[in-house]
C-alpha cells in the first residue's frame, strides 16, 4: 500500500458535516476522496478522514477532571492521556488476565518511575517540549470506577 499524503495547509477544504466524540458535535473538514479512500482501503469499510475545525469549533475537556479553561480536538477527552509502564503492571498484578497498554491509548508512556508516581507529577519536561500537568490522574489508577471501561477484557482490536 502506497504511503498517504495529506497537505495540512489545504486552501479551500470542504465542511465534511457534523462530527460527534462523546458528547460532543460538531463541524470537521474534509480530508478528501483520496484519503477517504485510502483508510476505506486499509480497513476494509467506508472511512471519511476528517480534520478539527479549528476556524469554528470549540472542545472543552471535561471541568470535572481538569481546573480551568482547556481545549481538545478529536481526542478521548484530553490533549494528552500519559500513563507509566510500571502503572500498567501494577494492574495487571491484580487483574485474572493481564491487559495490554493499548487498551488505554495513552499518547505518551513512560518507564522507569514507582507505579502511580506520574498521579503526582506537575511538569513533563520531553526533549525541548515542556507541559503543565493540571489534575494528574493516572488512566489506569481509576479503572475500576470508569463505567465505559468495565469491559476491561473486550479486545478492541476485533471491533475494526
Amino acid at each position: 500500500m502506497q504511503p498517504l499524503k495529506i497537505c495540512l495547509s489545504k486552501e479551500g477544504q470542504k465542511v465534511a458535516g457534523v462530527v460527534s466524540v462523546w458528547e460532543w458535535t460538531g463541524s470537521a473538514w474534509d480530508e478528501g476522496a483520496e484519503a477517504s479512500q485510502w483508510f476505506s482501503d486499509y480497513l476494509g469499510k467506508p472511512c471519511q478522514l476528517v480534520r478539527f475545525n479549528t476556524a469554528s469549533e470549540v472542545r472543552q475537556v471535561d471541568p470535572d477532571y481538569v481546573k480551568g479553561q482547556h481545549q481538545t480536538l478529536f481526542t478521548d477527552g484530553y490533549p494528552f492521556l500519559l500513563t507509566s509502564q510500571e502503572s500498567l503492571d501494577a494492574l495487571n498484578k491484580d487483574l485474572k488476565e493481564p491487559v495490554s497498554i493499548n487498551r488505554f491509548r495513552p499518547n505518551i508512556l513512560v518507564e522507569g518511575c514507582e507505579p502511580f508516581s506520574e498521579d503526582l507529577w506537575t511538569d513533563i519536561k520531553m526533549s525541548r517540549f515542556s507541559f503543565s500537568v493540571s489534575n494528574c490522574a493516572t488512566v489506569v489508577r481509576y479503572l475500576p470506577s470508569i463505567k465505559r471501561l468495565q469491559k476491561l477484557n473486550l479486545n478492541q482490536m476485533k471491533l475494526l
